[in-house]
């Protein structure tokens, strides 16, 4: 028979070659294997990245979102009430001229003082700026206030709201005397404005 081979029907035959081909076929590589692996965590490690990128630039925007809101944080300084008191009025502008029976007292350290007399006895503003000089104060210049009688009654005048403290103290080492404010009268200073009254 022509379809047979030593016996052996051809319809019974594999192609042996075809067989050896697929049992055989090439095993992929370590790399290619892996492959997929290192996608991944690529993949993770840029998502890591950005997020990390991401969360620092909020703590650093923030930081100086405190910081700026801190800088802003302004104060309002608060005002000293004035006082209102008028200065004495006089029919003739006051001045003052030295005396010259009277000198600089020197004192402590407690502030300076301007001693006046507005008295026809001599030597009145040097004992009041004795009294004031023995009680810490220093004495910057004694003399006259003119016209002579225009203050009633011993005063101690000052010229700002800051001085009434230290106006008041004057006065207290006087004995008490009235405390006034007069921008005019104390030009130099507290100025202490020796009246009939004043006994020493």
């Amino acid at each position: 028979m022509s379809g047979q081979r030593h016996g052996v029907d051809d319809r019974y035959v594999l192609p042996v070659e075809a067989t050896r081909k697929g049992a055989h076929r090439a095993r992929p590589g370590v790399l290619a294997a892996a492959a997929p692996t290192v996608g991944v965590l690529i993949v993770v490690g840029v998502v890591l990245l950005a997020a990390w990128q991401v969360l620092g630039n909020t703590d650093r925007f923030s930081g100086k979102v405190a910081t700026a809101a801190s800088s802003q944080v302004s104060t309002t300084p608060s005002s000293s009430p004035s006082a209102s008191v008028a200065a004495e009025s006089t029919t003739t502008p006051p001045t003052t001229t030295d005396d010259a029976t009277s000198g600089t007292t020197s004192g402590g350290s407690l502030g300076s003082v301007v001693v006046l007399n507005n008295t026809a006895t001599k030597g009145l503003a040097k004992k009041g700026g004795d009294k004031l000089a023995a009680a810490g104060w220093t004495i910057t210049r004694t003399g006259n206030y003119t016209p002579r009688g225009a203050i009633s009654q011993t005063t101690v005048y000052y010229a700002k709201s800051d001085d009434a403290h230290a106006a008041e103290a004057v006065s207290e080492a006087l004995g008490g005397v009235r405390v006034k404010l007069s921008s005019t009268i104390a030009a130099e200073g507290i100025t202490v404005v020796l009246a009939s009254d004043f006994t020493g």
